[in-house]
């Protein structure tokens, strides 16, 4: 891990082996939080674990391709699915595809699960995951995205630079009512 807040490990997988540290279950449980809350995600039925085995899969490719490195908090001082740790929170670092036309831009998925909201974790997850961006991934261009509505996550984006450069109009259907998709970009500035 890099850092410890408030007993949360933020770690940094660029191998893998953090997010397979959790099981598919794990992961679905994680999901199904936002779901069972109607948080602004873009999953609104529940995940099965096989669902998360095949996404697990996935990001596991990705990131030893070097497409994805995911930033991750973990409560260490609880347990989920008999390990020692929960999910707490993620911002995924993507190269977007393909890469040799887009792979000068990153964007980012973020997530904290709700009770450990409001405690500058998804800050610091944002954070880490703009510096990766920019050093690690070389991004000209940095793109975040949310659905009209989510107060807090347009607060965050804004407070460390991002732009909203567009709006996606009724573009998502969020519980049976149409909302924006709103896009923001942070210039990296790199060349």
């Amino acid at each position: 891990y890099i850092m410890s807040k408030n007993n949360i490990k933020i770690y940094i997988d660029k191998t893998g082996e953090v997010i397979s540290r959790f099981s598919p279950k794990a992961w679905a449980d994680w999901i199904n939080g936002f779901v069972e809350e109607k948080a602004y995600l873009l999953a609104q039925k529940k995940i099965t674990p096989q669902c998360e085995a095949k996404w697990l899969a996935e990001s596991v490719d990705k990131i030893r391709k070097g497409l994805l490195i995911n930033v991750i908090a973990v409560d260490e001082n609880t347990r989920q699915d008999d390990r020692n740790g929960k999910i707490v929170g993620v911002c995924d670092v993507k190269v977007k595809q393909p890469k040799d036309i887009h792979g000068h831009n990153v964007s980012f998925g973020l997530g904290v699960s709700k009770e450990y909201r409001r405690k500058g974790i998804g800050r610091l997850l944002l954070l880490r995951g703009i510096d990766i961006g920019k050093k690690e991934l070389k991004a000209k261009n940095i793109w975040i995205e949310y659905i009209d509505g989510n107060v807090a996550a347009k607060k965050l984006y804004e407070s460390v630079g991002f732009k909203e450069v567009t709006r996606l109009k009724d573009y998502v259907n969020y519980y049976g009512e149409f909302r924006d998709r709103v896009v923001m970009k942070l210039q990296a500035k790199n060349k």
